[in-house]
């Protein structure tokens, strides 16, 4: 899924992750965690300067969202989005540079 690097494809890009998450078989609390740590991931991208975006959804044993910049930016998290990024994820990985945030929830 790509678009430009707005809000209004930060909405798109978190209802995309709540159908898939729904589908592969994600708890209602962790489709509504996916979905705020999309939008987290999304804006800060945003506010490194992101213009466009690039998500990759990928299920198995668990849904992972990499939320990446259309071109290199200089990630840096702040201290806010870093704790609401962990607290929602089971697993989180963030490249500061070119700029990629990789989202993990476990099914079951």
């Amino acid at each position: 899924m790509t678009g430009p690097g707005d809000l209004e494809f930060a909405s798109s890009a978190r209802m995309t992750a709540v159908a898939i998450a729904g589908a592969a078989g994600l708890s209602s609390d962790g489709c509504e965690e996916l979905r705020i740590a999309v939008e987290e991931s999304c804006v800060a991208l945003i506010c490194a300067g992101a213009d466009r975006l690039h998500l990759v959804f990928s299920t198995g044993d668990d849904i992972s969202v990499s939320v990446c910049a259309g071109e290199p930016v200089d990630l840096r998290l702040t201290t806010t989005s870093e704790l609401v990024l962990t607290s929602l994820s089971d697993s989180l990985l963030v490249v500061r540079h070119p700029g990629a945030i990789i989202v993990t929830k476990l099914l079951g």
